[in-house]
C-alpha cells in the first residue's frame, strides 16, 4: 500500500513539475498581463496533464517488463506518448496540431523530469505532487474577472450588457432539451478597441459547433438536455453587447 502511494505521488510530481515550468513560462510571457489570462491558460491543460501523468504508468510497466528498464527508451516513449495524447484528445482551445504536438512533447519531457526529481528528494516529491497541484486547483477556482460600470438586462430570449470596463469572463446560461434547435445572434459594440471573443459551451464545458445562417445568426442542435452557456470574454474592453436567441 505504501509503495503504491509513493508511486502515485511520483506520478503527480511529474504533473506538478509541468505546472511549474508552464507557470514560469506564462509569467515571463509578454502575452500574459493579468490573473485572468494566467488562469485561463492553466485551466486548458490542468486535468489533461494530471490524467496523462497517471497514464504513463503503462509505459513504466512496458519498459520494465519487456525493455530491460532502459531509461532512454522510457524518456523517448514519454515524449512520443505526450505528442499522441494531445493530438488525439479534443482540446478545442488550440487549433493548430503543430502547437499541440509541441505541448505534448513538452508534457512528456517535463513529466519524466519531474518524476526523476521526485525520486531524488522526498521534500521535492511532496512539493511537486501535492503543493503545486493544490495551488493550481485553488487558482482555477478564483474569479479574476473585473467589471466596472456593468449594467445588464435579461429577458426570456435576450441578454444585453453595457460596461465601462470588462476584463475576464461572463456567462449567460440557457436551458435546452435534446434535439431542440437554438438560433442565436451576437452583437458587440467596442468603444475603446479592447479585445473580446464569444463562444457557446455545453453542459460538459465543451465548445459547441454552430452553423452560420446569415451574417448575423448561427444555429446549433442540442445533443443532450441541459444548460448551455453563451460565453463572452473581454480583454480590457469598454462597450456593450447583446445576445438574442430562439429555441425551437
Amino acid at each position: 500500500m505504501t509503495r503504491s502511494i509513493h508511486y502515485i505521488l511520483k506520478k503527480l510530481a511529474g504533473a506538478g513539475f509541468f505546472f511549474v515550468v508552464l507557470s514560469s513560462f506564462l509569467l515571463l510571457s509578454s502575452e500574459i498581463d493579468d490573473g485572468f489570462e494566467f488562469v485561463e491558460e492553466i485551466s486548458v491543460v490542468f486535468w489533461w496533464i494530471i490524467l496523462f501523468s497517471l497514464a504513463t504508468s503503462m509505459i513504466d510497466f512496458i519498459v520494465q517488463k519487456f525493455l530491460m528498464n532502459y531509461q532512454s527508451i522510457k524518456l523517448a516513449l514519454y515524449v512520443v506518448s505526450g505528442v499522441l495524447y494531445f493530438l488525439l484528445n479534443p482540446m478545442e482551445i488550440w487549433t493548430f496540431y503543430f502547437i499541440l504536438g509541441l505541448i505534448g512533447a513538452m508534457a512528456g519531457l517535463t513529466v519524466y523530469m519531474g518524476m526523476y526529481l521526485a525520486k531524488k528528494s522526498t521534500i521535492l516529491k511532496i512539493f511537486l505532487s501535492i503543493v503545486v497541484p493544490l495551488v493550481c486547483f485553488i487558482f482555477l477556482n478564483l474569479n479574476f474577472t473585473d467589471k466596472q460600470g456593468w449594467v445588464e438586462e435579461r429577458t426570456e430570449t435576450s441578454y444585453e450588457a453595457s460596461f465601462d470596463y470588462f476584463n475576464g469572463r461572463h456567462e449567460v446560461p440557457i436551458k435546452a432539451e435534446k434535439g431542440e434547435s437554438i438560433t442565436s445572434s451576437f452583437e458587440f459594440n467596442n468603444i475603446n478597441e479592447g479585445g473580446w471573443s464569444f463562444h457557446i459551451l455545453n453542459e460538459l464545458g465543451q465548445k459547441v459547433g454552430r452553423a452560420e445562417i446569415n451574417d448575423d445568426q448561427t444555429r446549433f442542435e442540442a445533443k443532450r438536455s441541459g444548460v448551455y452557456r453563451f460565453v463572452i470574454i473581454g480583454d480590457d474592453v469598454e462597450g456593450r453587447f447583446r445576445i438574442e436567441w430562439a429555441i425551437e
